[in-house]
């Protein structure tokens, strides 16, 4: 990594510098490959600073390593991260965090895709995590998943919409009540217990009516923990 970045730094030539990208791509490709995400982000990290270093006087140079570094935030290089993920289970959530935080807001749709992906609990814990801290301003974006025929990506995008918490998330959260899926509704119930929005207790009002017997019943108690007017008239609207 140190003699890749002193290769970029020591060109001086247009050419040339594009071949090191080429081999800095292919490096970083490798590292991710390997399950080295640590160094894979050293060198992406390395690549925004070359940019802006760049961008004043060689503003050419610095497009091309916007078209490189873009290029890792792709749903093909999110694919390829999938697969190293599940091929190393011993990759850490710090290291993954740490590597999806390189990207903004425009790699959100192809990152939120990897929901159904990851083999590894704690890889779809920490990705979960990360949407839900960075998706607040893009709910739209996650919220795709909620329409997946796969029941363990619905489930997530649930849990990460009930951990962002607002009226719009909610919106969504509430095609999923009455999912045929017994632990999607399940983490409905989760993704609103302490919230204590009126959406949130006309949802747990609709629990309270649940095919499953023990669903309701947790439901019914998450309702009756409530102090509000609006837990209050849902109770009365259900013993009438």
């Amino acid at each position: 990594v140190a003699l890749l970045k002193e290769m970029l730094n020591q060109e001086i030539e247009y050419g040339g510098f594009c071949e090191s990208l080429k081999i800095a791509e292919k490096i970083t490709s490798s590292l991710i490959e390997t399950g080295d995400l640590l160094q894979a982000t050293r060198l992406i990290s390395y690549l925004d600073e070359l940019r802006s270093a760049l961008a004043a006087n060689r503003q050419l140079w610095s497009e091309k390593i916007s078209e490189v570094r873009d290029n890792f935030g792709s749903a093909n290089r999110m694919r390829h991260l999938a697969d190293a993920l599940n091929r190393h289970s011993q990759i850490g959530a710090e290291e993954l965090k740490r590597y999806l935080s390189n990207f903004g807001w425009q790699s959100l749709s192809a990152i939120t895709d990897l929901l159904g992906d990851f083999n590894h609990r704690h890889h779809r814990e920490t990705l979960c995590d990360f949407l839900a801290a960075k998706g607040k301003d893009n709910i739209d974006i996650i919220a795709r998943t909620m329409y997946d025929k796969r029941w363990f990506v619905v489930r997530n995008s649930v849990m990460i919409l009930g951990r962002i918490g607002d009226e719009k998330s909610l919106s969504h959260i509430r095609r999923a009540v009455n999912h045929e899926e017994l632990r999607v509704r399940r983490e409905v119930l989760e993704a609103i217990r302490s919230n204590l929005s009126r959406t949130a207790t006309a949802m747990l009002r609709e629990l309270v009516f649940d095919r499953e017997e023990r669903l309701r019943g947790d439901a019914l108690k998450a309702l009756l923990s409530r102090r509000s007017d609006s837990s209050f008239e849902a109770l009365a609207d259900i013993l009438d």
